[in-house]
């Protein structure tokens, strides 16, 4: 599933809603940039970014599984939508709000994806 919208708002519900459903959705966002930055600076920078994962929002807070970090990480729901665009390096086209919703079959039984270590 691809998200298209205009709309910010649009976009943060259709991600929301997924979440709801507990099913993550992939983003590319800028993060870990090597300096403090503010909204305006994150909304034009194109040099940090970085897949996530988004898996909870809480109010005005966005919950992310981030395979930089050992731990959950958040952002306010201002600086997501700030930070929420890259750069596709083949052809430097800007991704505004890219998203990646996998959906299919509820995966077998965590104790069946298990092997006896030997």
């Amino acid at each position: 599933m691809v998200f298209k919208s205009s709309q910010n708002v649009e976009f943060l519900l259709r991600v929301s809603q997924s979440i709801d459903k507990d099913i993550p959705v992939i983003v590319l966002v800028q993060a870990w940039a090597k300096q403090r930055m503010t909204l305006e600076e994150w909304r034009n920078n194109y040099a940090d970014g970085h897949y996530a994962i988004v898996i909870g929002h809480y109010g005005s807070i966005v919950v992310f599984e981030d395979p930089a970090s050992f731990s959950k990480t958040w952002m306010t729901e201002k600086e997501f939508m700030a930070r929420w665009h890259d750069i596709d390096p083949a052809d430097n086209t800007k991704l505004e709000h890219f998203a990646i919703v996998l959906l299919g079959k509820n995966p077998a039984p965590k104790h069946r994806m298990m092997e006896h270590m030997d």
